[in-house]
């Protein structure tokens, strides 16, 4: 990005990836907003408004693992690959995917979704992905 100028004059275009579950349907009154999740306090939070009145630039909006399974086709493991599976594993697993070249999307959460990990023994930790 130059930085001689705002950066409403130098940015071309915004892409927000975003944990979920979130609104990806376009014609949907609460596209782009964040729906129901146990992360406190960003249940219905709008994700774009805030970026669209500062910038007025085009935004790209999807789940942080397609972003991911994105890049890594683009400049990582899956790289020159048409199909694969991208795996993220924290306090649950999710995942994105590719199948001829293009994202795999569905229904609501357009990747692998959420998967709960039943708790091992002796771990205190209750998780915050339901």
């Amino acid at each position: 990005m130059h930085r001689s100028g705002s950066a409403a004059e130098t940015l071309a275009l915004i892409d927000v990836a975003s944990f979920g579950p979130i609104d990806l349907d376009p014609f949907s009154p609460t596209y782009s907003f964040i729906t129901t999740t146990p992360k406190a306090g960003w249940s219905s939070t709008d994700l774009l408004m805030p970026l669209r009145q500062s910038f007025g630039v085009p935004i790209g909006f999807d789940t942080d693992v397609n972003r991911a399974a994105l890049a890594e086709h683009r400049r990582g493991a899956a790289r020159g690959l048409s199909d694969f599976m991208y795996l993220t594993i924290d306090t649950g697993i999710g995942g994105g995917g590719m199948s001829n070249g293009r994202l795999l999307c569905g229904l609501q959460h357009p990747e692998m979704g959420h998967f709960r990990l039943p708790p091992q023994v002796g771990d205190a930790f209750p998780g915050t992905c339901p």
